[in-house]
């Protein structure tokens, strides 16, 4: 996923997460916790989200690698930016086994894999 380049370097997102369902429909979605991000610890939360250091020149970049062996139908990404932010979402579907394993060899800032 990528988000835009934020106006100032504390206006990341506060949320990013990935749900799964067998149906469609939002509401029926319930957020993977290894996959929910946020800007505190808590239980429900998989990984941590930077509260400052955003670039106002790049944007920000975010992987999930997703095992989809052990996820429901469908997936739904969600996100909650603190400013109005342009957002691309590309899903790569693979082998575990031939996909890159650290930020710096996927070329991304924030890397979670499940």
């Amino acid at each position: 996923m990528t988000l835009s380049a934020c106006n100032t370097t504390s206006n990341g997102p506060t949320v990013v997460s990935l749900g799964q369902s067998d149906v469609t429909g939002t509401s029926n979605f319930t957020t993977i916790n290894l996959f929910n991000g946020a800007t505190a610890t808590a239980t429900n939360v998989g990984f941590l989200i930077p509260t400052s250091g955003f670039s106002t020149s790049q944007p920000s970049v975010y992987r999930f690698n997703v095992d989809m062996r052990a996820r429901m139908r469908y997936l739904l990404v969600s996100v909650s930016p603190q400013t109005t932010a342009l957002m691309n979402v590309n899903a790569r579907l693979g082998f575990p086994e031939a996909i890159p394993t650290t930020a710096t060899s996927g070329g991304v800032n924030t890397w979670v894999e499940g």
